[in-house]
């Protein structure tokens, strides 16, 4: 069986390194920093971003990026104006972000910037107990709409598989709240380019 993947890796290093590399796929493991309302300072989280990109010429590309994402707050993390007692709230934000890229050298190689916009879905969960007698609403789920700015360095080997180091602040506006909820990500990954 390890021949087999061995073999069918090789396989497909040869075939990507044929090609002219004009489109490229990636996964990244990121470290977030979100932002949801004016009472709270942040949540801390982590999660997974997946791309597409295609390259339009010799330093432009365009792409399509799925970022899945889990934070978590607790009490001590929460400030309230009127009740200290705050309950602990859990989120997952689901985000699609088309994006167009500039790269210092060519396509999937290098340092590179970017511009996104964004469609965000936010899901909550609120853990309510007995120590906590108050009722704060929390909304189930809510959307929004954003702009972002992000940056990176990717390392192409021949075979057309590398690794990648990526940032990106985001700045969605949520229906519930209409304030401008800003997201960081730092994250690293691998992609392939064919």
């Amino acid at each position: 069986m390890t021949r087999f993947f061995t073999i069918l890796l090789i396989l497909v290093s040869a075939f990507c390194s044929v090609l002219g590399q004009q489109n490229s796929l990636n996964l990244t493991g990121n470290y977030s920093i979100f932002h949801h309302s004016d009472f709270v300072n942040k949540w801390e989280g982590g999660g997974l971003n997946f791309g597409y990109q295609r390259a339009l010429n010799d330093h432009f590309s365009a792409g399509l990026g799925v970022n899945w994402l889990l934070f978590e707050s607790s009490r001590e993390s929460l400030e309230h104006p009127v009740n200290p007692i705050y309950p602990a709230v859990k989120y997952s934000l689901i985000a699609v972000k088309p994006t167009l890229f500039y790269y210092f050298g060519k396509p999937f190689k290098g340092f590179y910037c970017g511009a996104a916009l964004s469609y965000d879905y936010l899901t909550s969960r609120t853990e309510l107990d007995d120590s906590n007698p108050y009722y704060i609403y929390f909304p189930e789920n809510d959307s929004g709409a954003g702009v972002g700015l992000l940056y990176g360095y990717r390392y192409q080997f021949p075979s057309g598989f590398g690794l990648l180091v990526q940032g990106s602040h985001d700045w969605s506006s949520f229906d519930n709240n209409g304030i401008a909820s800003p997201l960081h990500q730092w994250g690293a990954g691998a992609f392939v380019a064919f």
